[in-house]
């Protein structure tokens, strides 16, 4: 008797717990919807931006995949949608941009009021700062105005 009573005892738990792992089941299946809908539906600062289970995703590859003007251009992109009231993106590789992404960056700050400011090994424009202080008189060789 106390096997047969043991028995009934684990057939019903085992159809209790059987409930809960496809009520449990379900409520994953409507959370994993309600996210594919809101990553559906969300607007990204930029084109061609996915965001799924597997990561970001930049024109249909990896962020980690991408060029480093590609991976910078994003990430103001972002800042700048994050955080609308700071109006200043500091980029402190902006050596390794090119004057074609460094007028990209130009246009997309002068269309959304931002200023910014890129560090960089040499330039030939921009103001010059040094231990602290703004350089007025700048050697030709230095580059700066």
């Amino acid at each position: 008797m106390r096997l047969r009573d043991a028995r009934r005892y684990l057939a019903d738990e085992l159809v209790d717990k059987a409930a809960e792992a496809k009520r449990l089941t379900d409520t994953i299946a409507t959370i994993d919807e309600t996210k594919k809908e809101m990553l559906e539906s969300a607007s990204f600062p930029i084109p061609n931006v996915r965001l799924d289970e597997d990561g970001v995703f930049l024109n249909g590859e990896p962020l980690e995949n991408a060029s480093q003007k590609e991976r910078i251009e994003f990430a103001v992109a972002v800042g700048m949608a994050v955080n609308p009231d700071v109006r200043l993106i500091l980029i402190r590789d902006g050596s390794l941009l090119d004057d074609e992404a460094k007028a990209s960056l130009d246009a997309m700050a002068h269309e959304r009021g931002f200023q910014v400011w890129l560090e960089c090994v040499k330039s030939d424009t921009g103001i010059i700062i040094e231990d602290g202080a703004v350089l007025d008189d700048v050697p030709a060789e230095q580059g700066a105005a």
